[in-house]
């Protein structure tokens, strides 16, 4: 009888595991794709601040006023920059909890292939018994070994459920964290983007549009205490 039972459940078993290969293969595009993000965020961040400084060196060789301006632009820059890392870290974070996902499958997975083996002691044990007589020397030790063999094998049977219940919270557990750090993310950066945005279009502005005539000097810069304003604006506005 348990051996009848003992096959339907590693029947069982195996299709749980051939599922389970089938819906990691999704998991794991999702982990590999994380890391993509995470290093697309990271150049961006790096990429946006050599920008703002190459932008800032060729504003200083080109009189005051741009001097300062695109001083102010790199300085406002420097939280997009901020803004991105912080973001690659808010995916570095959901591409852990997602392998810890993983692992917890490939553990279960674990489980289930010692149990396939169990059973197929199981099975080698009971055909070794079918043969043996009852004057048999060695049927006493064989059914002590039967007997070891199926407690393991109720053992792991429980294991296997407990560990199923578990991964089954800890992934429900998982998608939510994993989301609220996804959009949570999205919704923090999306605000400095905002933020430095309206008062880069203001620092735009401080930009004299006056007209030289030929032959003369530009007019006199005046715009140094709107800038120095805004950039303090934005680290206020950013820290908030």
């Amino acid at each position: 009888m348990f051996g009848s039972l003992s096959t339907k459940i590693a029947h069982s078993a195996v299709t749980a595991t051939t599922l389970g290969s089938q819906e990691l293969r999704p998991l794991q595009d999702a982990i590999t794709k994380e890391k993509e993000i995470v290093t697309a965020a990271q150049r961006l961040s790096k990429d946006w601040s050599v920008a703002a400084e190459a932008l800032k060196q060729w504003g200083f060789g080109e009189g005051d006023d741009l001097g300062d301006i695109s001083n102010a632009a790199m300085m406002i820059s420097g939280h997009i920059s901020s803004a991105f890392n912080v973001f690659a870290d808010h995916e570095l974070n959901i591409r852990a909890q997602l392998k810890e996902v993983r692992t917890k499958e490939e553990q279960l997975d674990e489980l289930r292939k010692r149990r396939r083996t169990v059973v197929g002691k199981l099975d080698a044990q009971e055909k070794k018994l079918s043969k043996m007589g009852p004057e048999n020397k060695g049927l006493v030790l064989a059914n002590e070994q039967l007997g070891a063999i199926q407690n393991e094998l109720r053992q792991l049977d429980t294991s296997i459920l407990v560990d199923m219940a578990r991964l089954s919270d800890y992934k429900r557990q998982a998608m939510r964290s994993v989301l609220t750090l996804k959009f949570g993310g999205l919704a923090e950066l999306g605000e400095t983007l905002t933020i430095i945005g309206e008062l880069g279009k203001l620092l735009a502005s401080e930009t004299p549009q006056d007209v030289t005539p030929p032959g003369q000097g530009r007019a006199p810069y005046l715009g140094r205490e709107a800038t120095a304003n805004l950039v303090a604006e934005a680290a206020k506005c950013v820290s908030e």
